[in-house]
């Protein structure tokens, strides 16, 4: 019995090895487009890359992954998300892009939320967006009890591209436009995040990309 279920797990982890396979990866792709080509995030967390995105996807915003200390906000900033424009625009932006997340109301003078899952195609992710106050770029955490990291040599590291609290860094604020982005912008931050941390986690190796930066027209 101890070796049929042996033998189970074996065949199994063969067979995830073999679709994975089967997975172009964003270090491909980009080998084939440019690294300056045009990216978007279906509504179930896929990247796409290339001119040929579908046109149900959301297009990525340019951005830049970071680390190091959280971006402050202000704290004696009135709660912008209570003038109902703003608010009803991430609720049509998120209608549009991505569905299946949910809004989660503020309770407590608490910052609202969003949180759904992402599927990147190589593994899921369930993430929390959470306003902060002044505009501010908004927070993005990773929930339930995913350990993010990868295992080299007995040791744990843990990816780039985090801030030192633990959420993900999946862009500058100079990239945030609070005035013009709304929460759906930051979820295709997160899922281009997500599938380099997929990326850098199973291929080994440096993080793939540095963000994404779009070739501009000569004058």
């Amino acid at each position: 019995c101890q070796r049929l279920r042996l033998r189970c797990r074996r065949h199994a982890w063969s067979r995830t090895r073999r679709d994975w396979s089967r997975i172009v990866t964003i270090t491909t792709l980009l080998r084939k487009n440019g690294h300056a080509a045009p990216r978007s995030v279906s509504a179930t967390g896929r990247l796409l890359v290339g001119a040929a995105t579908a046109s149900t996807a959301m297009p990525v915003k340019p951005h830049l992954f970071h680390g190091g200390a959280l971006p402050p906000e202000s704290e004696d900033s009135p709660a912008w998300w209570e003038d109902g424009v703003t608010a009803e625009r991430d609720r049509s932006e998120m209608a549009r892009w991505f569905p299946g997340f949910s809004e989660v109301p503020d309770k407590n003078n608490g910052e609202p939320a969003w949180v759904g899952e992402l599927d990147t195609g190589r593994g899921r992710f369930t993430i929390g967006v959470i306003h902060r106050r002044g505009r501010a770029l908004p927070r993005v955490v990773m929930l339930g009890d995913r350990r993010l990291g990868r295992s080299s040599r007995g040791q744990w590291i843990k990816p780039p591209h985090l801030y030192l609290d633990g959420s993900l860094c999946v862009a500058s604020r100079e990239d945030w436009d609070g005035s013009a982005d709304s929460v759906a912008t930051v979820v295709g931050w997160a899922a281009h995040w997500c599938a380099c941390y997929n990326e850098w986690r199973l291929e080994g190796g440096s993080w793939p990309v540095a963000g994404y930066v779009p070739r501009v027209a000569a004058a």
